[in-house]
């Protein structure tokens, strides 16, 4: 099935939009369509500015952050995205040192997200959001 996007508009207090799409002239037809994923070509998306992403982006980037002594601590690796209802959080899988694998969230706020370049997430962290032993200077391999 393909529409074409009409309009596109923010639902007030809650974390969607609403969506008119062609051919979609009443109601009924629209409920059967709710909750559907909508996929939109990567050329119709609007230009970012200079310090946005997208967030699909930053799938499969490694995540790293820079120590007090210069060195660069990896993290992880971004898994995927998901919300919490408030804000988007990044899912990033990393290996305990016991082998076991394991994720930790990330807020997407900008004053976490130092740099995304296309090659690698930097990221500038408070004390106590990441998992004990990548916050005591462990590497995720």
């Amino acid at each position: 099935m393909s529409f074409r996007i009409l309009a596109v508009e923010p639902v007030p207090g809650k974390p969607s939009v609403r969506v008119q799409l062609s051919g979609v002239d009443d109601r009924d037809h629209a409920e059967r369509l709710r909750g559907c994923e909508v996929w939109v070509a990567r050329a119709d998306l609007p230009a970012l500015a200079e310090d946005e992403f997208y967030l699909t982006d930053a799938i499969g980037l490694p995540v790293e952050r820079e120590l007090a002594d210069g060195r660069t601590q990896a993290l992880g690796r971004v898994a995927g995205v998901t919300s919490n209802g408030v804000q988007d959080l990044l899912e990033v899988e990393w290996t305990r040192p016991d082998g076991r694998r394991d994720t930790w969230l990330l807020p997407v706020l900008p004053q976490f997200i130092a740099d995304l370049d296309g090659e690698r997430l930097r990221v500038d962290l408070p004390l106590g959001l990441l998992p004990d032993a990548l916050e005591e200077g462990g590497e995720a391999p």
